[in-house]
């Protein structure tokens, strides 16, 4: 893992080290999925009645 996913949030969310990001401080700007250059990360939206 080379952490510019980390590194790009603006929140410093340790993205790199989670297999799921549940956080409050999320913003959902997608910088770190923007910053991977592996494709590494996906997102997924839940969606709750």
């Amino acid at each position: 893992r080379c952490n510019r996913c980390s590194r790009a949030c603006p929140q410093r969310i340790p993205v790199a080290r989670r297999d799921r990001v549940r956080d409050g401080r999320c913003t959902n700007c997608l910088r770190c999925l923007d910053a991977c250059p592996e494709a590494a990360l996906e997102l997924r939206l839940e969606v709750r009645p």
